[in-house]
């Protein structure tokens, strides 16, 4: 499936950007990565920064920071924390609901 963010979705991070870039195509690789491991086991420990609790959660990870890496970012710890739960949230609701939640959510 086919995704991309819109002229009419608000922004995910708040800041605009090249921060805004790599937030959206971290958020678009977790779900791919999510949708190419149906059965993984993704789960997180959080105190500050977010932490992998399997090995697959850490697979996760690595696709983010990695994703971000190839737009010439270094991910701060929020970015990973906050595109995670994006990814998550939007694999497992679907993009169009995702869609359509980014498109009541204003730009800040």
């Amino acid at each position: 499936m086919e995704r991309a963010w819109t002229d009419d979705m608000g922004e995910i991070s708040g800041f605009g950007g090249s921060y805004e870039e790599s937030c959206r195509a971290m958020v678009l690789a977790g779900i791919e990565w999510l949708e190419e491991h149906p059965d993984a086991s993704v789960r997180f420990q959080e105190i500050d920064v977010i932490s992998a609790e399997t090995d697959e959660a850490k697979q996760f990870l690595d696709c983010l920071v990695e994703t971000a890496e190839s737009l010439g970012a270094g991910p701060a710890g929020a970015m990973v924390n906050f595109t995670t739960y994006r990814a998550m949230t939007a694999h497992k609701f679907g993009w169009e609901a995702y869609q359509g939640r980014m498109r009541d959510r204003p730009s800040r």
